[in-house]
This record gives structure tokens, sequence and C-alpha cells, in this order.
């Protein structure tokens, strides 16, 4: 049965992937509260967990009674795993305002010979009047095309430097890295598994080398009785 509660602590974050003080503390209390339980996080973000879900399971590893000290505060301990939102429910792409940038076309390569593509002021480069920060894209030959990818980086990074925490980038990242770590642990749980059959293999022979070596002296001594 998994039960759900709903916690709107300001405090409980997460930052590069590893729990604050603030956080500590209050999954201690949750540890003592709920032992022998597991809690996952989900939240809009990674570093601001305001209101968020808290879903608790009990813990398969902790159902016996003649652990020593250190595993059963293992049991104890809370376990918290962030779940980003999914692809379908990221947050929406930011717009920029036509009426702070200034907009040029330029050309994309310089010296001599080159593609057609580099002879042209296909190349549209953004300049945000308020912050100065510019931009230049030459994704594809449409000149059109181009000047929508800008506006999108540009939209992007202005979000990134006015709320960096919860921009669309930053979420993009977090669930980047959260991707590569779950595959990264997917392939080291393989290679233990591979790793742990070739030991019970070796173990194994060993055994039956090892039984048969015995048979074999008991045989002689047995026959020079």
């Amino acid at each position: 049965m998994i039960k759900s509660i709903f916690c709107g602590v300001r405090c409980m974050a997460l930052n590069s992937g590893n729990i604050g003080l603030c956080g500590k503390s209050f999954n201690k209390v949750l540890g003592k509260s709920f032992r022998s339980w597991t809690i996952s996080f989900s939240g809009s973000s990674s570093t601001s967990l305001f209101g968020t879900k808290l879903e608790l399971e009990p813990n398969s590893n902790s159902n016996s009674n003649t652990k020593s000290g250190d595993e059963e505060e293992e049991d104890n301990q809370v376990k918290v795993k962030l779940k980003l939102p999914k692809k379908t429910k990221m947050p929406p792409r930011p717009k920029v305002n036509e009426d702070e940038i200034e907009e040029k076309f330029i050309k994309g390569g310089s010296g001599k010979g080159g593609q057609k593509i580099n002879k042209t002021n296909s190349k549209v480069q953004l300049t945000h009047i308020l912050t100065g920060l510019v931009v230049t894209s030459q994704a594809t030959r449409s000149r059109e095309q181009n000047r929508k990818i800008a506006r999108e980086i540009l939209a992007l990074k202005l979000q990134d430097i006015q709320d960096p925490i919860n921009s669309r980038l930053n979420i993009l990242k977090e669930k980047k890295k959260l991707q590569n770590e779950k595959k990264k642990a997917k392939s080291k749980k393989k290679y233990q598994k591979l790793q742990q059959e070739k030991l019970d293999t070796e173990n194994k022979d060993s055994n039956e080398e090892q039984e048969f070596i015995k048979k074999l002296i008991l045989k002689k001594d047995i026959e020079l009785n």
C-alpha cells in the first residue's frame, strides 16, 4: 500500500544531487516517524521542492529483527529520489519581446572558397538591448528558420539568467544528468551480476574439483587397507 502526504517546506531542496543541512534534518525526523519506509520526492524542479509530494513505500530491506546497529541505522535512513517532469509536462518555452531585441543578418563564414551558406547573409544575430546578450544562429540555410531558432536560444538564456533554478534549461540539464546516472547505475548493476555469476561458477568448479580429489584419496586409502 502506498501512502502519500504533501509537504510545503521550502528548505527541502536538492543542490547538484546533494541534500542540504536543512533537508537532512527534516529527513532525520521523517526517518524516525516513518521507520522502515522509503520516501521519494517528486517536484517541478530539482532545486525547488515547494509543495512537494512525498510518496512513502515500505522498505523491503527492513523485515529482519536480528540486524546489527549499522544495518538498522541504514534501514532507518530516508531515501530521497527526485522525479523531474516528463517531456510532455515540461515548463512552456519562454518567449522574447520583439521590442527588446536588435536583429542583424550577417555572413556565416570568411575567407576564400567555402560553401554557399557561408557566402550569404543567412546567419542571424540577435542582441538583447537591456542585458547586452548576443546570440547567433545558422542552423539551416533558411533565414526564417534561423530567425526562429535564434529567438528560442535568446529566450532560454534570458530565462536562465532571470530564474536559474526553475528555468527550462536547468530542468533539461538535470533531467539529462539523472538519465545518465540511471544508465550508469543500470550498467554497474549488470556487470556486478555478471561478476557474481563468474565467481559462483569458479567456486562451483573449485568445490567439484576438491570433492573429486577427496574421493580419489578416499578410494586409495580403501585400496591400501
